[in-house]
């Protein structure tokens, strides 16, 4: 009867793995990784949010810092809640949330660089065009009836790397540890998808969430000591 017991609980167990990677496409032990990543991500976005908002010293401040702050929380939360989830439609769900709240993080990101350093003009161009881009981007994902991962990659590479459009500008603005923090972010995070893109290596999902975790370490270094 023991026996009978061992071999039932390892088939059912067996069978839950199974389910697991059928629907997200990663190990148990990956997903795993994955939450815990990003959720210390999200307690890290919290503690950047607050920080960067004490040491404000106007209003426009205040509201850029708020609005990068947020979209990182946002970010973080809805992956881990994604990778942490053992629903199936529940994870379908919370999938388009996540690939929607990547938009949002890089809109927001740019916000605090545009209003804060570069301001005029240019800020105003790159904010109706990262904002655009990130609202396509969130309607797109939401509503797609058939996943497009290469359209979502690529808009996301666009969007990362808009900022070539106004670099001249961007850099005479940028304190010089500012413009390398917000370079390397932008590689990290460019690097980084070779990974997301890989999704049938083992832990590559992780190693990205590596990346994203770094990447957005050195863009929030770039704010809090430079542009605020």
């Amino acid at each position: 009867m023991c026996t009978l017991n061992s071999y039932s609980w390892f088939v059912e167990a067996s069978n839950n793995e199974l389910k697991q990677m059928q629907v997200s496409g990663y190990s148990p032990f990956e997903e795993k990784l994955n939450w815990l990543s990003h959720g210390l991500g999200a307690l890290l976005a919290i503690v950047a949010l607050v920080a960067m908002v004490l040491v404000s010293e106007s209003i426009t401040a205040v509201v850029a810092t708020s609005v990068y702050g947020a979209s990182l929380i946002l970010m973080f939360v809805s992956s881990t809640l994604y990778h942490a989830s053992v629903s199936d439609k529940a994870k379908r769900v919370l999938k388009k949330l996540d690939h929607s709240a990547i938009y949002l993080l890089i809109a927001g990101t740019y916000t605090p660089f545009l209003l804060l350093a570069l301001g005029g003009y240019w800020a105003w161009i790159g904010m109706f065009a990262i904002w655009g881009l990130a609202l396509f981007g969130v309607i797109f994902k939401l509503t797609a009836k058939i996943p497009r991962p290469r359209i979502s990659l690529a808009t996301y590479l666009v969007m990362g790397w808009i900022a070539l459009a106004f670099i001249y500008p961007l850099y005479l603005a940028l304190p010089g540890g500012a413009m390398w923090l917000l370079v390397l972010g932008g590689v990290l995070f460019s690097v980084g998808t070779l990974f997301y893109s890989a999704k049938h290596r083992h832990l590559s999902h992780a190693i990205w969430h590596l990346f994203v975790l770094v990447a957005c370490t050195c863009h929030f270094l770039a704010i809090y000591l430079y542009i605020i």
